[in-house]
């Protein structure tokens, strides 16, 4: 995707309205680059320095499906937000979505947030804008934080090995 830098920021590398070639790095930051090559890229820098003048994949909205996936109302689902009407500040990217079943008769649309705790409320948009939506699960999250019982701790001596 390419971007326009709003903000250089003090910067030497990055010019006013200088347009740039953009690779997602994390959840705030691109890998930025002069050319289309992700590996000749000159810094990294936060999102909120450039605003996005086009992406490759997708400079039209998405066609909707004849059949949209149907969000079961109380669940969480994690999305990844794919395109946005020109205008809208917010970010492509990873989301945690919820179904407006219950608040509105409109199954098309969906809430989304920034956090799984959903106290970070973005907007609402349609359900069409967002792909790799599958259902959140806290009990694997919790899993890989899993460590070991006090009982089971070693003490590591990095000099007597």
């Amino acid at each position: 995707m390419q971007g326009k830098c709003i903000d250089p920021n003090g910067s030497a590398n990055l010019k006013v309205e200088g347009i740039y070639y953009l690779f997602p790095h994390g959840g705030s930051a691109y890998e930025v680059s002069n050319f289309p090559r992700l590996g000749s890229h000159f810094g990294i820098y936060q999102k909120s320095r450039f605003e996005i003048m086009s992406t490759n994949e997708l400079s039209t909205e998405p066609k909707k499906p004849n059949k949209l996936p149907l969000l079961e109302a109380g669940k969480v689902y994690e999305a990844e937000l794919i395109w946005r009407k020109k205008g809208y500040s917010t970010q492509l990217g990873k989301y945690f979505i919820t179904s407006t079943k219950g608040c509105y008769v409109n199954e098309q649309d969906c809430y989304f947030y920034s956090d799984i705790e959903l106290k970070d409320a973005i907007g609402r948009f349609p359900l069409h804008w967002f792909t790799n939506i599958r259902e959140y699960n806290s009990e694997e999250i919790k899993e890989e934080i899993k460590e070991l019982p006090r009982e089971q701790w070693q003490q590591v001596d990095l000099f007597n090995l």
